[in-house]
């Protein structure tokens, strides 16, 4: 495989027209053709009748991972269900090892996860990880201390691994956050410059992907702006699509 193609997108749970942005981000996600997803915001509901992650995979033809976080009622066409805001990876191959990792919270904003999974390839394994930062616009030091979190998991993985963490960060490029973990002094990983709005209703780039060495960023995009699919936008957020190449 010569390049290697990653989606991270923020699907907005069941919010607005819940089934019209679901055809909406198949639509558009056919016609980008992805290797990897990483979803957040992922809706489920507990007694098994709305299921995200399941339907993008099972139309796209994908393998799939969920983590469930955030359990509260949500309120779905007409009907106030108990469900799941988690996060899902998406892959063409095989995932031969997934879980997850609680992040530092507090009870403002309780479970945020660090969401992992490997892929098999025949020169070696491809790390993955999927994650959402506390949303509180006041609570820097949260987000920081997730941050940590992350590194300290990072730390952890093999350095022979190529690793990608993706994921809606609520933070913008310039955010300690951000410079945190793309420092170079202290961290293996570079972002995928991207510094266009991520959100339809704010101008601020707040979803990221971060890259090991092991990867040359070759092109970055925004996308899933509804432009491909009558211009019924698929999501509060904008998805952020990296192609790479394997060095």
């Amino acid at each position: 495989m010569k390049y290697f193609t990653v989606l991270s997108f923020n699907t907005w749970k069941c919010e607005g027209d819940y089934l019209a942005r679901l055809e909406s981000m198949v639509t558009e996600m056919t016609l980008i053709e992805p290797d990897v997803i990483l979803l957040q915001e992922v809706f489920v509901s507990c007694n098994g009748e709305w299921d995200t992650a399941a339907y993008l995979a099972e139309r796209l033809s994908l393998k799939f991972v969920f983590h469930p976080a955030r359990r509260k009622k949500r309120l779905v066409l007409g009907n106030n269900l108990e469900s799941e805001s988690g996060l899902a990876i998406l892959a063409k191959r095989e995932i031969i090892e997934h879980g997850a990792i609680e992040l530092p919270t507090t009870s403002k904003d309780p479970s945020r996860w660090l969401q992992f999974a490997k892929l098999g390839f025949e020169s070696g394994n491809i790390v993955l990880m999927n994650t959402h930062l506390t949303h509180l616009n006041d609570d820097k030091r949260t987000r920081f201390k997730q941050s940590l979190k992350i590194l300290e998991v990072i730390d952890a993985v093999s350095a022979d691994s190529p690793l990608i963490l993706g994921g809606d960060f609520n933070a913008d490029p310039d955010d300690a956050v951000i410079k945190l973990l793309a420092d170079k002094k202290k961290t293996p990983l570079s972002r995928i410059t991207m510094n266009l709005s991520t959100l339809r209703d704010h101008d601020r780039c707040i979803d990221h992907i971060f890259i090991t060495d092991l990867f040359l960023q070759v092109s970055s995009t925004r996308v899933l702006d509804g432009s491909q699919s009558s211009g019924f936008s698929p999501s509060d957020h904008y998805g952020v699509l990296a192609k790479l190449r394997f060095l």
